[in-house]
């Protein structure tokens, strides 16, 4: 996600799950949209160029210093799972096990994320600039509305977005459903970057004001960001006398300046055929599972394939 500027052709791309360069950036998609780049992978650099492989080899074997650097981070991420085990945070994702049969009703649920997620790229990348934006001092937490009826797809996407910032780095997770005072007072210390979604926040509004208060002592410590994820389509008057009955003026100051996404409006409707096929690929993988040839791709007009 993002966009590759002029200047970065030549520069590493990272493989964060190897710890190795996986390919070296050549051009961009484009210069004015969020498009991303392309690069040449490293097998095709080693085809046509072996000796320079060699000579890389060669170097890290007289040299450990990035086999050293990428054990000490794969211990230092091992370390930090042990602590974030006790954030009231549950992972954006639980894969289903594999070969195992479910229902689908199980294979359906957002949080399994069964099929890869699919358009909304506008949405996504405003959202991580959102996640990356540098805020003033004194700022320790920033709010993001995302409203809509049930089955538009707020909780796979807050899952998207925390998967993509744990990419970058980030802490990121679903608020637990029975947060207590610790578990808000463990969020306030953590020392790293968090993203933090809420799940059906319209039932816990005093929840929410709970949490902000907590994260006003984090400064200055990263700020940290949360997702509100509202089942309903309000506007943003309903939307603050929802969250601030008590009407404190600094969480008030936060509701009005949060940015909202509005799942529900044609704008961010997600194309339904190219979501099909990628169902079809995804659930086709699952024990069980009509081959893809056999399934019928339907015409998709009625009015409630528009959720996702």
């Amino acid at each position: 996600r993002g966009l590759v500027l002029p200047g970065f052709s030549g520069s590493p791309l990272l493989d964060l799950r190897s710890g190795a360069v996986a390919a070296v950036m050549e051009s961009s998609r484009g210069q004015h949209a969020d498009l991303g780049g392309f690069a040449v992978p490293v097998a095709a650099l080693a085809g046509a160029f072996p000796a320079v492989i060699e000579g890389n080899r060669g170097f890290h074997q007289g040299d450990g210093r990035w086999a050293a650097a990428r054990e000490a981070e794969r211990t230092l991420a091992a370390e930090r799972a042990g602590e974030r085990a006790r954030l009231p945070l549950r992972p954006a994702v639980v894969p289903l096990e594999r070969g195992a049969e479910v229902s689908a009703a199980t294979a359906l649920r957002p949080r399994h994320a069964v099929v890869g997620y699919v358009g909304r790229e506008e949405l996504l990348g405003d959202l991580a600039a959102w996640r990356e934006r540098e805020l003033a001092d004194g700022e320790a937490a920033v709010l993001w509305f995302v409203t809509g009826g049930g089955g538009f797809g707020k909780t796979r996407l807050a899952v998207q977005a925390c998967l993509e910032a744990e990419a970058c780095g980030w802490t990121a997770g679903l608020l637990r459903a029975d947060v207590d005072d610790v578990g808000l007072r463990a969020l306030a210390d953590w020392p790293g970057r968090l993203l933090i979604a809420i799940d059906y926040a319209e039932t816990r509004p005093a929840l929410v004001g709970r949490l902000v208060d907590e994260l006003a002592s984090r400064w200055p410590r990263p700020p940290a960001r949360i997702m509100l994820l509202v089942r309903r389509r309000a506007a943003r008057g309903e939307l603050v006398a929802m969250f601030n009955g008590q009407r404190e003026e600094h969480l008030s100051s936060l509701l009005l300046r949060a940015p909202l996404a509005r799942l529900d409006e044609d704008s961010s409707e997600v194309d339904r055929l190219e979501l099909f096929r990628h169902g079809v690929q995804d659930f086709g993988a699952l024990p069980g599972a009509l081959p893809a040839a056999e399934v019928r791709v339907p015409r998709l007009r009625a009015a409630h394939y528009a959720r996702p």
